[in-house]
């Protein structure tokens, strides 16, 4: 089985159109948290979204984002190699599925994924798929479905950092 991370940057690459993952509560460098120690980066606190989701925290710090211009694989748009400073942030572990999305749409947040791809009506509404990954939903949708879930869309740094982590993979 292929790394998730590596899977979800792949489809977003690509433009599936795939609703992989809300940001919640970013919070900044400055923001105390309590018994939290003053030293090494900053970790944000655990979220409060209102559809269950599996989260990670990513701490705040220093990332390696783009390609080297040595790296013959990298696009011109992804060139230079540059470090960003982010502040802490939670991001979901896996992909909004078709039950989490639905539910979004069922509350009448969120529009209905079959409403606007009838050749997806039968993944997106049937009971086998409940667990798969939402597919058809375009960027205005993520980021309802996100606000909806008590988030937001990461950014493009912050999806980049933790996909990529620390040790700035590809």
């Amino acid at each position: 089985m292929h790394n998730r991370s590596i899977l979800i940057l792949v489809c977003l690459l690509f433009g599936l159109g795939l609703l992989t993952a809300c940001t919640l509560f970013g919070i900044s460098a400055s923001t105390a948290i309590p018994g939290a120690s003053t030293v090494g980066p900053v970790i944000p606190p655990s979220p409060r979204n209102t559809d269950g989701a599996d989260t990670r925290a990513i701490p705040g710090g220093e990332y390696m984002l783009g390609s080297s211009t040595s790296d013959t694989l990298a696009q011109p748009a992804e060139q230079p190699a540059h470090k960003v400073t982010l502040t802490g942030f939670n991001i979901y572990t896996y992909e909004v599925t078709n039950q989490m999305y639905k539910a979004c749409a069922d509350a009448g947040a969120c529009l209905p994924v079959s409403n606007l791809r009838k050749d997806l009506a039968d993944y997106y509404n049937g009971n086998a798929y409940t667990q798969y990954p939402v597919v058809g939903v375009d960027w205005s949708m993520a980021k309802t479905y996100c606000e909806w879930a008590g988030g937001r869309l990461p950014t493009e740094a912050e999806w980049e950092a933790s996909a990529r982590g620390t040790d700035a993979r590809i």
